[in-house]
């Protein structure tokens, strides 16, 4: 990331809440890359995939929103989708990321590129995860749209398509990760409002979309980024200021991270504990999660120091407590002092 990106990074702003709001309708939709632009330029935060999830399943508070999903008169598409602030990248079944994934927008002539790091080159059939505010969109030149994430995060056990049907993937049902709210694992045979629809394509830089209605199960990964859909932005509680419910990103950031660290750090001293190998690399991407932070926001960014320290706690006493054995403990904290190295440089 270059340095002009990680100043404006440091410094910028954005209005966050537990409330949504329509910020464009479909009828009057955008494309993904406009969507980001705007909310950007107004200090906006779209929407996640897994925060709209919770609106369309189960939720009164659809209602609240539903204009960002509705058609313009006379136009008789029954669904309409509308762009979440997460983007999902994926490359064909059984082929690792490499260096730098790529997608290009026939429609446009735009070419998408997403660099990976140098730990998941190797990678298969999993899926690398960015959310809004966390990442900009760089026009490197007429396009090209290079996308930098601040604390990319891997996702594992991305489905493969069952089949192909007529050269396009079979779709089935997954239970959504808890984290983005993305369909993971294996295949389940009941529908019902624990498990997601997956509809992915072949290889793909895409923000996720989502559909309403008796649709809203699916989690679109297929829908190029030029279409023009409505987008849904976080806000303030009723009654509240926009200017009173401003933070800096950084903020934000401290807090996604913090909630990835507890799910992981409760599910390894759980019954079911993972083998100490899995444990190593889960760890270590929470690590690259603080240190990707540090390297946007600054080493003295205090949320992250904190949540850095916390990691410490849990690496030096909570592993060894919970029967993790000594090796993996002086394993992670080698990896610890490495990342200081890098940082310092």
């Amino acid at each position: 990331m270059n340095g002009q990106l990680v100043k404006s990074l440091a410094t910028d702003r954005r209005i966050r809440g537990p409330n949504l709001r329509v910020f464009t309708r479909e009828r009057k939709g955008v494309s993904f890359e406009e969507a980001v632009r705007r909310a950007d330029a107004e200090g906006l935060v779209i929407a996640s995939n897994d925060r709209l999830d919770r609106v369309l399943v189960d939720s009164r508070e659809y209602e609240t929103i539903q204009e960002a999903f509705q058609a313009a008169p006379g136009d008789q598409a029954r669904h309409l989708a509308c762009w979440s602030g997460t983007i999902v990248a994926y490359v064909e079944p059984g082929k690792p990321f490499g260096k730098m994934i790529q997608y290009f927008d026939s429609e446009t002539g735009d070419r998408w590129l997403l660099p990976v790091p140098e730990k998941y080159w190797d990678r298969v059939n999993c899926a690398l995860v960015a959310e809004h505010p966390y990442f900009t969109l760089e026009e490197d030149r007429p396009h090209n749209i290079i996308i930098h994430a601040v604390g990319l995060s891997l996702l594992e056990g991305f489905p493969r398509p069952l089949g192909y049907y007529e050269g396009n993937p079979i779709r089935g049902y997954y239970k959504p990760d808890p984290i983005f709210g993305i369909p993971t694992g294996e295949i389940q045979d009941l529908r019902s409002n624990s498990v997601r629809l997956l509809i992915r394509g072949e290889k793909r830089i895409i923000p996720v979309a989502r559909y309403d209605g008796d649709l809203n199960l699916y989690v679109a990964l297929d829908l190029e980024p030029f279409n023009a859909l409505g987008v849904v932005v976080e806000a303030p509680k009723p009654g509240v200021k926009e200017s009173d419910s401003m933070e800096f990103t950084y903020e934000g950031y401290a807090r996604h991270v913090l909630r990835k660290f507890n799910y992981y750090a409760a599910s390894i001293s759980g019954i079911h504990r993972p083998v100490p190998d899995v444990v190593g690399r889960a760890m270590k991407d929470q690590i690259d999660g603080v240190f990707s932070g540090f390297e946007s926001f600054g080493k003295d960014c205090q949320p992250l120091v904190q949540i850095f320290n916390e990691m410490g706690a849990f690496v030096t006493r909570g592993l060894p407590n919970i029967g993790y054995p000594p090796e993996l403990v002086l394993e992670l904290r080698r990896y610890v002092a490495q990342k200081m190295q890098e940082v310092s440089k």
